[in-house]
């Protein structure tokens, strides 16, 4: 009986040997797995880094390089910058004239269209306006006399 119980002790630590050994092994190849997919995430790290730095990394001329980043500049200013800036002006114009006010560059007028856009109506501009404007409304009704 002892020998029996001495055999089965024996064959249960065989299976935990290699059991042992089957972790070990699949630990080994688990971590060389880690190792790798590691150094791929570097090499994909250090051509991203590379990609990113420059806008044209994989032309091989400085004046190539100068010249596309030229062409580049000159497509966006022509299709994305002069529309936009065109329509904001456009945009500012119309909003001046539904205001009554004229639009050229002299320091009255934009001090005028900046006083009528922040709605600050004790300026005097804005108050004779808005006066000459009951005053018409009320000639029209014929609730005043013209002197």
């Amino acid at each position: 009986a002892l020998m029996a119980n001495v055999t089965a002790i024996q064959a249960e630590n065989a299976q935990f040997c290699n059991l042992s050994q089957a972790l070990d092994i699949q630990q080994q190849v688990l971590q060389h797995e880690i190792d790798k997919v590691r150094a791929e995430q570097n090499v994909l790290s250090e051509l991203l880094e590379q990609y990113f730095t420059d806008d044209f990394a994989l032309i091989p001329y400085d004046s190539t390089k100068w010249l596309l980043n030229v062409l580049s500049s000159f497509l966006l200013s022509v299709f994305v910058w002069q529309p936009l800036s065109i329509y904001m002006l456009t945009v500012v114009k119309i909003w001046a004239f539904n205001h009554g006010l004229a639009f050229e560059a002299s320091l009255e007028n934009i001090l005028t269209m900046l006083c009528c856009c922040c709605s600050c109506c004790s300026c005097c501009v804005c108050r004779k306006r808005r006066d000459s404007d009951t005053n018409l409304r009320m000639l029209l009704q014929g609730g005043l006399s013209p002197t």
